[in-house]
């Protein structure tokens, strides 16, 4: 179940990641007029985009990951305690 549970995460949160990174790729000489009116800037962000689209992907599954690894000790803080206070009960 946890690893049905994971493989989900992970494929939907790699799916929107590519997807709004495809989205600001692709729009990479629209978004630019965003910030100024002036060539300049908007080159300059044509030029940072890809970095800016790698940088969405790796966020996206860096906190992803983080995520499943926080419940996963939560999960054993949980367990641990459930033995401490068992162990404790049996000495009483």
């Amino acid at each position: 179940m946890a690893q049905v549970s994971v493989s989900a995460a992970m494929t939907l949160a790699a799916s929107a990641a590519i997807l709004v990174s495809s989205i600001i790729f692709a729009c990479r000489q629209v978004v630019g007029y965003a910030f100024s009116n002036e060539l300049d800037v908007v080159d300059y962000f044509t030029e940072m985009v890809p970095l800016l689209s790698i940088s969405v992907i790796l966020d996206t599954l860096h906190d992803t990951l983080s995520g499943l690894v926080l419940s996963f000790l939560y999960f054993s803080m949980h367990i641990t305690l459930m033995q401490c206070s068992l162990k404790l009960c049996h000495k009483i």
